[in-house]
């Protein structure tokens, strides 16, 4: 005699063969506490890993500046881009709007095609607007700013050491570098330490830790080299990387 089996335990077989199938609370929260210990590990190296590749994105874009420098330089006979002259100067402002006379940017741009605040003249990880300077027709607020003292023509041959001297640096709110804000007046006078400096001004000239602690500067040899600020800032004209 053949026996029929039983609907109900049928069910209660598949029952508990469905609840093995399935996870348990407890499984579900060690695996969401692996995902999270993961999470935790990894986005720090991914952020790490943009991070460098805005840096070199950056790098290139001084390495391309410095490159249109020497350009500028072989076609007027080893002068640095001429920014600011005595009240002689023949040169006249770029847009016939503002108060000032050409600056390196403008001087460069037909060496470089970019227009206003594109391509080389914008680091990918400065966070900055767009800008314009008060009194001017054409955008040039771009994420790099030239040391002042490379902007009176100076000749290529009086850098004594130009593999040690910072051409351009990144900046946050200017294209210019002035030294004459940072408590000197003069040639004679000696350099603060860093920590002396007025800060506000400093941040203002420059973005000493957009890459991390430190930041891109494109040399007068036309080389660029991450650095930190500390490591740059020397107290004499010979330890200082900023005075020619």
């Amino acid at each position: 005699m053949r026996i029929k089996p039983n609907s109900n335990v049928l069910s209660f077989r598949e029952a508990r063969r469905a609840g093995r199938d399935a996870f348990t609370l407890i499984e579900l929260l060690v695996v969401i506490a692996i995902i999270a210990i993961l999470a935790a590990l990894l986005f720090p190296v991914f952020g790490r890993a943009r991070d460098k590749g805005r840096q070199a994105s950056c790098a290139s874009n001084l390495k391309q500046i410095g490159t249109a420098a020497m350009l500028y330089i072989q076609d007027y006979d080893e002068h640095y881009p001429l920014g600011h002259d005595t009240e002689s100067d023949p040169l006249t402002t770029f847009d016939g709007g503002g108060d000032y006379e050409p600056h390196f940017i403008e001087l460069l741009r037909p060496y470089i095609k970019n227009t206003k605040n594109q391509g080389v003249w914008r680091c990918p990880s400065d966070p900055s607007p767009s800008l314009s300077k008060a009194g001017d027709a054409v955008e040039f607020h771009v994420s790099y700013a030239v040391n002042g003292w490379f902007e009176y023509g100076e000749l290529l041959a009086q850098v004594e050491k130009p593999a040690e001297k910072v051409y351009v640096l990144e900046s946050t709110d200017d294209d210019h570098f002035h030294w004459w804000n940072l408590k000197r007046k003069q040639h004679s006078d000696p350099y603060p330490t860093l920590d002396k400096l007025p800060q506000k001004l400093l941040n203002e000239q420059t973005a000493p830790k957009r890459h991390s602690e430190g930041a891109n500067y494109l040399y007068a040899d036309q080389h660029v080299k991450w650095a930190g600020l500390a490591s740059l800032w020397g107290t004499t004209r010979e330890t200082n990387a900023f005075w020619p």
